[in-house]
């Protein structure tokens, strides 16, 4: 099925210039991401995103399910990347190989570096 990706947009808090909220280091950075075509529900939208960050680290976009995140709508998708390194990040979204407006977008994330083992061994 092709996607009209003028009808998919990109959204969050820390994507909006006019916020004063920043992301952290060891926090999640939320990415929504909507279909303004009511003929593309979320699963068929999930399918067809791909994500990747790129900066000091290159953490993977993880997409929520509706156990650990609340359920906005049946067009959106939530996803979030968690950075371990403060700097520039930048997140490019995909729909089908095309690059979605505004993409990529950049994440100027504070904080301190962190040791993913260290996490790792308060969660385990």
């Amino acid at each position: 099925m092709a996607i009209d990706i003028d009808k998919i947009k990109v959204f969050g808090k820390f994507l909006d210039p006019k916020s004063d909220k920043k992301p952290m280091t060891g926090k999640k950075c939320l990415i929504l991401i909507r279909s303004d075509d009511e003929t593309i529900d979320k699963s068929i939208l999930k399918q067809s995103i791909k994500c990747q960050v790129d900066g000091p680290t290159k953490p993977d976009v993880l997409w929520s399910t509706a156990i650990s995140e609340p359920d906005i709508d049946e067009r959106t998708i939530v996803g979030y990347f968690v950075p371990t390194k403060p700097g520039k990040h930048l997140l490019t979204v995909k729909c089908q190989g095309k690059k979605l407006s505004g993409s990529p977008f950049e994440y100027n994330v504070g904080g301190d570096c962190l040791d993913i083992n260290k996490l790792l061994e308060k969660v385990c």
